[in-house]
């Protein structure tokens, strides 16, 4: 864990204390969360082919009492799954449209992000 670089995101759900304890105590989960905030919901410069879904464009499923911003969401690169409650296909890869023009959010399906995670946790050494 020592070459660990959390996101960013992370310190939005934690502390750095927390952070760093969980380093130790429970490193599963704080990958697992890592790269669950970093791949779940991802910004795309265009629509990929396959078996997708088109959703409602982002600003429909604003969490009540939370503002956004598109430039920042373009930016960053991906929306944070623990304050964003955006649905996810078990199969299907779901696409909502920004009203910047040739960009989208795709959250990834379930068996697809739950395989990646697997992966990803294997190559860790978990």
């Amino acid at each position: 864990m020592s070459d660990f670089y959390p996101s960013e995101m992370i310190y939005e759900q934690l502390s750095h204390e927390q952070v760093e304890q969980m380093k130790t105590s429970n490193p599963v989960e704080l990958l697992s969360m890592n790269y669950l905030m970093v791949n779940t919901a991802v910004v795309i410069g265009k629509p990929i082919d396959g078996n997708t879904q088109a959703m409602k464009p982002l600003d429909q499923y604003v969490p009540a009492g939370m503002s956004y911003d598109e430039e920042e969401i373009i930016r960053t690169g991906a929306l944070n799954p623990y304050k964003w409650d955006l649905p996810q296909d078990k199969y299907r890869w779901n696409i909502f449209p920004l009203h910047r023009a040739g960009y989208y959010v795709v959250v990834a399906p379930e068996t697809e992000l739950d395989a990646r995670l697997q992966a990803y946790l294997r190559s860790c050494g978990f």
